[in-house]
């Protein structure tokens, strides 16, 4: 990818409403061992790790490949790898760079406006972590391209289209960051599950309550039997039942066994209620079942 950078000046940096307007945009392949960043900038644009710089405009920076680092004013040192955009905010001081040995490639756009204030407000982006892992998007990568081109370009009406394009970009990544914050709390909740399952099966006779078990996982019931039914195909409290009752089936063929001892073994307060449950869930009451065990052994 070669490099390109365009700067707006005056009329051409203004849209029709003030809502949004597009100041520059442009990408950069940067190699490694290569200056960063390039001379070629406007001299309030450039800057250097050691003094840093402060801008009066956004900027929306997204790294495509290789890594660095970045601090600004609001945040400490961040790492920043490929699939990082990096929010800049007016009147803040901020520094970045490409690591020496891997260089990095760069796409950017710059902006100002009531809108971008707004949108500032938003939960997703924040001062004090303006890094957001989106990863490699071809979608992002080619709305990046469409606004350098309208600005390239410049021809009737680039300013609206560019400042259309910037307002679908936000939305694009406010979307992709919002999945993918979603499909990782799933996964962590789902490796929480596993830990409840493996916790109910090593303690079945002590009949841990689900309610206790969601507690020490140190997260809300409803969220965890949601999820606990979405892997199972069970609520928690069915799942330990049926096992139970297979723990049960398991017992009953014990002949040294009867059905008080089983129930305590279970973790069942008295034979009634263990006794209810069982016929519930396998059609027969124990004291039937264990007979239906004996019958077949009989005839074998």
């Amino acid at each position: 990818m070669n490099s390109y950078q365009k700067y707006l000046s005056g009329h051409k940096a203004k849209s029709f409403n003030n809502s949004i307007s597009v100041l520059n945009a442009g990408y950069n392949d940067i190699e490694k061992f290569q200056h960063y960043p390039s001379k070629t900038h406007p001299s309030s644009y450039y800057f250097s790790w050691d003094t840093g710089r402060i801008l009066s405009e956004y900027q929306i920076i997204y790294i495509t490949r290789g890594e660095g680092i970045f601090e600004s004013e609001s945040s400490r040192i961040l790492p920043v790898k490929a699939g990082s955009i990096i929010i800049l905010y007016p009147n803040e001081w901020h520094r970045f760079k490409p690591d020496i040995n891997s260089g990095w490639e760069e796409y950017w756009v710059g902006c100002h406006g009531i809108l971008m204030d707004f949108i500032k407000q938003q939960a997703y982006i924040s001062q004090k972590n303006p890094i957001i892992k989106i990863g490699k998007q071809q979608s992002i990568i080619m709305l990046f391209k469409e606004i350098v081109d309208t600005v390239k370009n410049e021809e009737e009406g680039f300013q609206l289209l560019a400042s259309g394009a910037t307002l679908h970009l936000l939305g694009m990544i406010q979307k992709i960051n919002k999945q993918q914050t979603n499909n990782n709390l799933t996964a962590s909740i789902d490796k929480l599950i596993l830990q409840a399952i493996s916790l109910i099966k090593d303690n079945l006779n002590i009949n841990l309550r689900p309610e206790e078990i969601s507690k020490g996982l140190l997260i809300s019931y409803s969220l965890f039997r949601r999820h606990f039914k979405l892997q199972t195909g069970l609520s928690p409290k069915q799942y330990v039942l049926d096992l139970l009752m297979e723990r049960a089936k398991e017992l009953l063929a014990d002949k040294s066994l009867n059905i008080n001892q089983i129930a305590l073994l279970l973790g069942f307060n008295n034979s009634f209620h263990f006794s209810k449950i069982f016929k519930t869930k396998v059609g027969l009451s124990p004291s039937e079942y264990k007979k239906t065990l004996s019958d077949q052994a009989y005839i074998t």
